[in-house]
């Protein structure tokens, strides 16, 4: 059960000696934050079958009908929930209005490394062994976005294409019928301070239909689907920085049926700031 309920959303659930498995499926093209009310006894873990990394869910909660999971499930991904029956609780969280990464016990204490995408000051609520923990985190970091707006350039990969410059938009505008790739090239300069201490994340908006991000010469693996936003991290340095998004399009446009293609936008460097709170015990 879903709460609140999703109809794009489909879950199958299967029975392993001990434990219970949930597949978690988000059929739709958009974002779906819901919290799951799985009739199962035990620790809950999460793994994303996509990558193989995984483990114990650090936001949960349990109850006298099983346990409540909060999942957080980008477009057409699939979550896999697995209740691990007989197994001991471990340090967790019960209520947190900003991402979870990971809960430990230190001590008479919680410590739990958190994730904000702005500013703000949000209470978080542990449980430990029958013991409940309460803790504040305040966000000062205001985490402003940064547009990389202006002029692109854009090359259709085809024998005898010339450069295109202009802001970005549908290729159709350049050529309605052209099927395949085009790399779009721009440079961006960022301040030192905007790097420190954050992680930096590269939203490019709307794709039609795939990318390959690289930043300064280093190639990221590629999206598939939405949202459209590359980990740079470590790639993104102080000053200027080459950005490089190749995109491929359907066959359906040189079948003479074109559709929106490539690098829509609007493209934005997003920020993340990661720290570890305590949480005492009530």
């Amino acid at each position: 059960m879903l709460e609140p309920p999703q109809d794009a959303v489909r879950v199958l659930r299967v029975r392993r000696g001990p434990d219970t498995v949930f597949l978690i499926n988000n059929e739709s093209g958009a974002q779906v934050r819901t919290v799951a009310a799985l009739p199962a006894t035990g620790v809950p873990e999460i793994w994303d079958p996509a990558t193989g990394t995984g483990g114990t869910a650090p936001v949960y909660r349990a109850t006298k009908n099983g346990v409540r999971v909060p999942l957080d499930l980008e477009p057409f991904r699939t979550a896999v929930v697995v209740v691990r029956g007989g197994h001991r609780d471990r340090p967790h969280l019960t209520e947190a209005t900003l991402p979870v990464l990971s809960v430990t016990r230190h001590g008479n204490a919680l410590r739990a490394t958190v994730e904000a995408t702005a500013a703000g000051t949000h209470r978080l609520v542990g449980a430990d062994g029958g013991h409940r923990y309460h803790g504040t985190v305040r966000i000062d970091d205001t985490l402003t976005p940064v547009p990389v707006d202006g002029d692109w350039t854009l090359t259709f990969e085809r024998e005898g294409a010339e450069p295109v410059t202009a802001p970005l938009g549908s290729w159709t505008e350049h050529d309605a019928l052209f099927s395949g790739s085009g790399t779009y090239t721009t440079d961006i300069d960022v301040d030192a301070d905007r790097l420190r201490g954050r992680r930096v994340v590269l939203d490019l908006g709307d794709v039609r239909d795939v990318a390959e991000v690289s930043v300064n010469g280093t190639a990221l693996p590629p999206l598939l689907w939405a949202p459209f936003a590359a980990d740079v991290t470590g790639h993104v340095r102080a000053g200027r920085n080459t950005l490089r998004v190749r995109v491929a399009n359907t066959l359906s446009n040189e079948r003479k049926k074109p559709l929106p293609s490539g690098l829509l936008g609007p493209v934005t460097l997003r920020f993340r700031r990661r720290t570890t709170v305590e949480l005492r015990r009530s």
